[in-house]
């Protein structure tokens, strides 16, 4: 059943295999002096005949606004509407007493003030389901109750096997007949015959005792459902509790239900066939429903939860529960919202559709109640005027679906390292459909803060260890997890050490070292390898990790033979003696440098060496920090250059032999001059320029006479360092 303000009631009938069967629509024919109001206050069934009150605006015999009760049987085709027609009504309640009348309770406005209501009486009608005729009705009042300022309220009406009946109701200058379950503080039971008269009553004026369902099994005890508001150091934790009374209202037991953080909302009840009670306690949030059966005697036989967003429901006679949901559930773990119906057996399952583990307890709880006197008017014959309307059909159609919310898990996840001062949140969370959800974190410098939210967001600005903890409560029970959490300080040394002046040639490898190993880098050249090969002078930049904290540095590198304009050291050259010029001095020249040492070793800087074997050395000058050398050889070879000059040769012009000329290895000596004298000592040719050789002619270029000549050759000795001669009688041949 659904009512729409713009149209009217709808009955849809579901068989029990969950499909669509029929579909009625119930429609009040008022012209435009009326209109539908918003409200559904009620709604009852037994066997085919089904029963609805519902408000509507208008004026009607000077009334601005009314109710209309409607029932319908489609099945035998017993249809009627009625209507309040000389009072206002601020609330209706609805109830079969049996399959052959039902009772309506009411309060009224019997006044001519447009706005003024009657706070101090309670109406309630008997009707019959066939045709809709009224039996009788009474106005009722409570002799303990004397504040006008609070109205009465009701909620439910139950019948006795013997044909009487009983009405839950209380007394509040807020109350909303229009919510979804009322709630009652203080509250009443009334029992009332089946012709009117007051029976039994008791009420309750507890602060913490909020009454809100009644049921009557057929042996006539009474069980009456509600919650207990219990005031913690820190909140009101609201629980439910279920009592059993006897037919005169005698308390037999009370119970308390109670799961931790599951706030009761309200609870449901239908008498089990063994005397027992069936119950759905109703919470909030996702995770809303556990279900469950305590026995005759107050002892809890089972449980189990569910997932139903904003429920509607209600107990069947068998113990199976039907439950109308305001939100479907898709496998991505979203949701959206829709109408879903479900059926239970009387064991609280679901076949092929998932249930969920809940965790609640029971335990016996002390209930004081009042024995209450009430008056009874005279029938003062209101008038519930018959109303047109009209019955039309529709179509529909039902999808089996078995969806649920997202299990709820405390699991989350969190770098087990990070650096100091960064800002983070709890990722991968399942916790979105939690009823209570708390996050413990602990660390150094007695950090230690709860948090009651789903998610958190914390800057970790102390170096040190972390406990991070999540706990969330679903159904009663709790889920627990945790993690360590390392926050390293910030504090990466520089890794590329002080501005450094290069010695040698080349490359230098920088090499980055810091406090904590590192290993994420970026160089300024974009390159991310953990060394970077310098090859000249320059600024180098990097940006370093070690995988949680950064750090940026940079450094001046020179190359010490980059910054000098000349040479550090004069070269030397390699060099080739004879021993006679042993020791040989050694003079080193520089322009950054006076001293010298040679070959690195102890010997003392100075600015002359003098060299006393063959060998390879090093000379070295200190520049700027800098050891900077100059390397050579020295040779030691014999003092005589062998010089060979042919004993003949033969001027004639034929290309061969036609000049005499010194011979021997290059390098080893340098020509100075060559002389020719005949036999008697003159001097024939001289000449001091390279090529040193004789063709056979004078100084003046006539031709000599064949003969032998001397020839004087003066050179110098490479080896010795030193002018030497040789002189050869030469054959001249023609």
């Amino acid at each position: 059943m659904a009512f729409d303000a713009e149209k009217g009631v709808y009955f849809v009938e579901i068989n029990e295999s969950g499909e669509f069967d029929s579909g009625y629509l119930y429609s009040l024919e008022i012209d435009s002096a009326y209109s539908w109001g918003t409200t559904l206050w009620n709604y009852d069934r037994i066997g085919g005949d089904q029963v609805v009150s519902f408000s509507f605006e208008g004026t009607l015999y000077g009334v601005k606004s009314g109710a209309v009760l409607a029932l319908a049987d489609f099945t035998e085709e017993n249809y009627w509407m009625r209507r309040l027609s000389n009072a206002r009504l601020r609330g209706i309640l609805l109830s079969f007493i049996s399959d052959s009348t039902l009772v309506v309770s009411y309060n009224l406005d019997s006044t001519a003030e447009e706005h003024e209501y009657v706070k101090d009486s309670l109406g309630v009608a008997m009707f019959l389901v066939e045709g809709g005729d009224k039996v009788w009705s009474y106005y009722y009042k409570a002799s303990e109750w004397t504040d006008s300022s609070m109205a009465y309220s009701l909620s439910q009406a139950k019948a006795f096997p013997n044909g009487s009946f009983c009405i839950l109701g209380g007394f509040d200058s807020s109350y909303d007949p229009f919510s979804l379950m009322p709630f009652h503080q203080p509250f009443y039971l009334l029992k009332i015959g089946s012709n009117g008269e007051v029976l039994e009553s008791v009420g309750s004026s507890s602060d913490s005792l909020v009454a809100s369902g009644v049921i009557i099994n057929e042996l006539g005890d009474v069980y009456l459902s509600g919650k207990i508001n219990e005031v913690l150091p820190d909140d009101v934790q609201a629980n439910a509790f279920i009592a059993k009374l006897d037919s005169n209202f005698e308390l037999q037991w009370a119970r308390r239900l109670h799961a931790e953080n599951y706030l009761c909302n309200y609870v449901d009840m239908k008498p089990a066939p063994d005397g027992g009670v069936f119950f759905a306690y109703i919470s909030y949030g996702d995770f809303p429903v556990i279900m469950g059966k305590i026995s005759a005697l107050g002892e809890l036989e089972w449980y189990r939860g569910y997932s139903f967003f904003l429920p509607m429901l209600d107990i069947g006679s068998d113990g199976a529960m039907y439950v109308m949901s305001a939100r479907e559930y898709l496998p991505d773990g979203t949701s959206t919202a829709g109408m879903v119906l479900a059926k239970t057996n009387d064991q609280g399952e679901i076949p092929s559709c998932p249930q969920f583990e809940a965790c609640l307890e029971i335990d016996e709880v002390n209930l004081l109640f009042e024995n209450w006197e009430w008056s009874r008017s005279v029938d003062y014959g209101e008038v519930f005027e018959a109303m047109d309307f009209s019955i039309d059909t529709f179509g529909g159609s039902s999808i089996p679906y078995c969806g649920t919310a997202q299990e709820v898990q405390a699991f989350f996840s969190l770098p087990d390292t990070v650096c100091e001062g960064v800002v983070l949140s709890p990722e991968d969370l399942h916790n979105q459909y939690a009823q209570e959800s708390y996050w413990d974190l602990s660390g150094p410098q007695g950090i230690d803060t709860l948090i009651n939210d789903s998610d958190f967001e914390w800057l970790f600005d102390v170096p040190g260890v972390y406990e991070i903890e999540q706990q969330v409560w679903v159904l009663g029970c709790s889920d627990f997890y945790s993690r360590e959490l390392v926050v390293l300080p910030d504090d990466l040394s520089p890794p590329l050490g002080q501005d450094t002046l290069i010695c040698d040639e080349g490359p230098y490898v920088l090499q980055p070292q810091s406090s904590r190993p590192l290993r994420e880098f970026l160089w300024a050249d974009g390159s991310t390898g953990s060394i970077l090969p310098v090859e000249s002078s320059g600024i180098y930049t990097l940006d370093a990790s070690d995988g949680y904290c950064s750090v940026r540095d940079t450094v001046q590198i020179d190359f010490i033979r980059e910054l000098l304009e000349y040479a550090p050291i004069e070269p030397i050259g390699d060099t080739v003696l004879c021993p006679d010029l042993l020791p040989w001095e050694v003079r080193p020249q520089s322009a950054y440098s006076e001293a010298f040492i040679l070959n690195g070793d102890s010997i003392a800087w100075a600015s002359v060496f003098h060299l006393a074997e063959a060998g390879e050395y090093s000379i070295s000058a200190e520049i700027e920090g800098c050891l900077l050398s100059e390397t050579f050889t020295l040779e030691v070879e014999p003092c005589e250059v062998d010089v060979y000059i042919p004993n003949a040769f033969s001027p004639n012009g034929d290309g061969l032999n036609d000049w005499v000329e010194p011979l021997g290895k290059a390098g080893k000596f340098t020509g100075i001059e060559l002389s020719v004298y005949d036999r008697w000592g003159g001097e024939l040719y001289r000449t001091d320029t390279p090529p040193f050789r004789w063709d056979g002619y004078s100084a003046s270029g006539a031709a000599l006479n064949p003969g032998v000549y001397l020839l004087r050759f003066r050179y110098y000795n490479h080896r010795a360092f030193r002018e030497e001669e040789v002189a050869v009688e030469v054959n001249l041949v023609k």
